[in-house]
């Protein structure tokens, strides 16, 4: 049971760090970046659903993935890119459904 926790841990790290990484480069801004990693660390959500066995905490996790690797994507022109994007997202879609319906 500890292994869900540090695989579902080690995406979100690798995600948050990415998405910052991109916004940084995005915008030309570092604090933003910056700011990304602070509100992910201190957000009561990810807190709260982070040492839990939940849909919640996966699709957090799936859902920064989504958002770094789609910046990069945009970014970088990689063929390779959009693909993984498209598969983060459909596992994001599998994981809870309800997040693409707004």
């Amino acid at each position: 049971m500890a292994v869900f926790r540090v695989i579902v841990a080690g995406i979100l790290f690798t995600s948050a760090i990415g998405l910052a990484w991109e916004l940084s480069k995005l915008t030309a801004n570092r604090w933003i970046g910056c700011s990304v990693l602070a509100i992910t660390a201190l957000s009561k959500p990810s807190i709260f659903w982070g040492y839990k066995y939940s849909t919640e905490t996966v699709s957090e996790a799936l859902l920064m993935a989504a958002l770094a690797i789609s910046f990069a994507a945009l970014r970088r022109r990689s063929p390779v890119l959009p693909l993984a994007t498209g598969l983060v997202g459909a596992a994001l879609f599998l994981n809870r459904p309800g997040i693409f319906s707004d």
